[in-house]
């Protein structure tokens, strides 16, 4: 096998080399992750070589569902992270305040499966702002609908510093 040391960035003839002598035992039934082993690389460094070679992949390699990194599956972490970790600055007004994802939702297949692809424009909303995401508690909405979609907020008086009304009840 060409030079292919853990940690050795191979670029050029040596990439091409390593991939042309991994594909024909990708090819014979070896796995990503014999081929792995046996060379010191990352099983996902030797998807990109085989791929990279033009290598056919069997099913069982191919990537989950394609969306990591688009703004739908952004936006799917992000409904789960602020509703599961305390952690997260919008806690309070999500998981702090009982706001769950419902258990089959945890999963990004089974929530794309549900919603679909989100039509341009819209982003998640919650028809009833005191309930979780769920099936029957959600919809995609454009700005305007999710303005008037919040939980009642009395405000007291203005702060006569920044000019900003200030919570009811809380005296500067």
């Amino acid at each position: 096998m060409a030079d292919c040391q853990k940690g050795y960035r191979l670029t050029g003839e040596a990439r091409a080399k390593v991939a042309a002598e991994l594909k024909p035992r990708y090819e014979a039934g070896a796995t990503i992750k014999q081929l792995a082993e046996e060379t010191g690389r990352s099983t996902a460094g030797v998807a990109d070589l085989l791929r990279a070679a033009g290598t056919e992949m069997r099913p069982g390699t191919r990537r989950t569902h394609g969306y990591t990194g688009t703004s739908l599956y952004r936006s799917w972490a992000d409904m789960v992270d602020r509703c599961t970790r305390p952690t997260h600055k919008r806690w309070a007004d999500y998981g702090g305040r009982g706001i769950t994802v419902c258990e089959r939702w945890r999963k990004f297949e089974n929530f794309l499966a549900d919603v679909g692809d989100r039509p341009p424009g819209m982003t998640i909303d919650r028809v009833d702002n005191d309930r979780g995401y769920e099936p029957d508690n959600f919809r995609w909405a454009n700005t305007s609908t999710q303005n008037r979609n919040r939980r009642y907020y009395e405000r007291g008086p203005r702060d006569p510093f920044t000019g900003r009304y200030t919570p009811k009840g809380e005296v500067r």
